[in-house]
């Protein structure tokens, strides 16, 4: 019996040594390095190239990423801009308002902190293209020059397309340019996909300028309307499936480096 004690305390003996060694060599171990914080900084960064190689303009980038960047000044724009990464079926949205009330400025804000996509579990960034550019493409031949990058069934078929400054486009004396950008925002409304539009048309029609006006708020009486521009079946068709937003402020310009 006095033989199998000892055994036993001489096994408990090795296993308490053992596990002290093991102990002390975890101590004096140097630490593993812990996982580096995520760079925002490099997220950013990758997100301005993919943004910058889908035709996105240097200025309102730049602009939304200023940090005097001021969201409450275009809270309107980004609310409905966000909306749409909410809704399952896409959307249209108009930003509306005077040359530097930011709208540009906005959707560049709107699109370098778009979510993922859902499916791509990867960002997938909105085409910018101006509006003169889409009234210039031509159906199935890609431009030559930077005015026309892409074919108009190529710009059909983008997941998300940022259409700035409607109304600056040539208006030709048959109303094609009307006819285009109809098909335009039939075509994403229909196949539930993101369209955005900014356009310096700061009323939606006399109508809806009438009714602000009601409201007591000031008006340009002169000034023409998106009615007036593309035709009231243009105007119908955005109540019916898109959201008009307008805005009268001030320029941002004098800010955070220029508004777009």
């Amino acid at each position: 019996m006095t033989s199998l004690a000892n055994d036993y305390e001489s096994i408990v003996a090795r296993g308490i040594a053992a596990f002290e060694r093991r102990a002390h060599a975890e101590e004096s171990a140097p630490a593993a390095p812990a996982c580096p914080p995520r760079d925002d900084s490099d997220r950013l960064a990758r997100r301005v190239r993919a943004l910058t190689a889908a035709g996105w303009e240097a200025r309102p980038l730049r602009v939304a990423q200023a940090d005097t960047y001021d969201e409450a000044r275009v809270a309107d724009y980004l609310d409905a801009l966000r909306a749409l990464d909410q809704a399952a079926t896409g959307g249209v949205v108009v930003l509306a308002g005077r040359p530097g009330s930011g709208k540009t400025a906005a959707a560049a804000r709107w699109a370098l902190g778009r979510p993922n996509a859902a499916v791509a579990a990867r960002f997938v960034p909105p085409m910018f293209l101006r509006a003169a550019a889409f009234f210039r493409s031509s159906r199935y031949q890609r431009g030559d020059d930077d005015k026309a990058p892409m074919s108009r069934d190529e710009i059909l078929a983008q997941r998300a397309l940022v259409l700035d400054d409607a109304g600056a486009e040539y208006a030709d004396g048959v109303g094609n340019y009307r006819v285009d950008l109809d098909e335009l925002v039939d075509k994403f409304y229909s196949d539930e996909r993101i369209l955005v539009v900014t356009t310096n048309i700061v009323y939606a029609s006399p109508k809806a300028r009438d009714a602000m006006a009601a409201r007591g708020i000031a008006v340009d009486s002169a000034a023409p309307t998106f009615a007036d521009r593309y035709g009231e079946r243009i105007v119908d068709r955005l109540r019916e499936c898109g959201r008009w937003v307008s805005s009268g402020s001030a320029s941002m310009r004098s800010k955070a480096g220029g508004a777009s």
